[in-house]
């Protein structure tokens, strides 16, 4: 009797390790060309669900994420700045979807998500800041904007204002 319970309990123990979630693959995106991907959006593509991109200092254009449940994190001393749009749409309810210690400048747009969106450590600056010597905003603004979503959070971030008003939040 005593070798069936250790038996099951081994089978147990089998069961439970390779039900376990798998951690997704780690990208290196790297502008520079050091990393797996030159630019964010290739990586997304690219990209599987529970899939991390850690992102590498430097200057990259826009992306969109739609459905997907990823992790985009900074990977450097120097933040990686994204200078144009970031869309976030569909993610699926019980799905999760975040991004670390990036600073985006040209906004972000979160559309439909039901599952959680968590922004960490990141900077958003307010379309149409400049950082010219003239004061004068961009002609062509973006925008923050958080539509049809149910579970947003924003922890350790800095939203930078149009008059150069920060607010931590």
């Amino acid at each position: 009797m005593r070798s069936f319970h250790t038996a099951l309990s081994c089978l147990a123990l089998v069961s439970a390790i390779y039900a376990s979630p798998v951690p997704g693959d780690v990208w290196v995106v790297d502008a520079s060309g050091a990393g797996d991907f030159l630019d964010i959006q290739a990586a997304v593509d690219a990209a599987s669900d529970d899939d991390t991109l850690l992102i590498m200092g430097g200057t990259y254009g826009g992306f969109r994420i739609a459905n997907k449940e990823l992790a985009l994190a900074s990977d450097s001393p120097q933040t990686p700045r994204v200078n144009g749009l970031v869309t976030l749409a569909g993610l699926a309810k019980g799905g999760g979807l975040s991004l670390s210690g990036l600073h985006l400048k040209a906004g972000f747009k979160v559309n439909n998500c039901k599952g959680t969106v968590l922004f960490t450590d990141c900077t958003f600056l307010e379309p149409g800041v400049t950082t010219s010597t003239s004061g004068k905003p961009s002609k062509n603004p973006g925008m923050h904007q958080v539509l049809g979503s149910d579970d947003v959070v924003f922890s350790g971030s800095t939203l930078i204002g149009r008059d150069g008003t920060k607010v931590w939040y």
